[in-house]
């Protein structure tokens, strides 16, 4: 049943994307500092939402990263933690 949801999804997915894309066919004009290039406005579009997304998973890649370092810490310390704990358990039986 899920597969079935996830095919239909996919299905309205693309044809509010090919509608789209028919309606913005129109060429625009996009200075890039010395040159001058027309395209299509949906060629613009999916290019920039394209790029923003590149953007967001290499701010997400970075910032996993970093979580991933922080956790590795964290459990050094709690590792550490509980050894002291044992070691203090262990004299004070003595």
């Amino acid at each position: 049943m899920k597969k079935k949801l996830s095919l239909i999804g996919v299905i309205v997915l693309l044809l509010v994307v090919a509608i789209f894309s028919i309606s913005n066919m129109q060429s625009v004009s996009v200075n890039f500092f010395v040159a001058k290039v027309k395209i299509p406005l949906v060629i613009l579009i999916i290019v920039s939402i394209l790029i923003g997304v590149i953007i967001a998973m290499l701010f997400s890649v970075s910032s996993s990263f970093k979580h991933k370092k922080q956790i590795k810490n964290l459990n050094s310390q709690v590792k550490n933690l509980q050894e002291q704990v044992a070691g203090k358990s262990e004299n004070e039986e003595e």
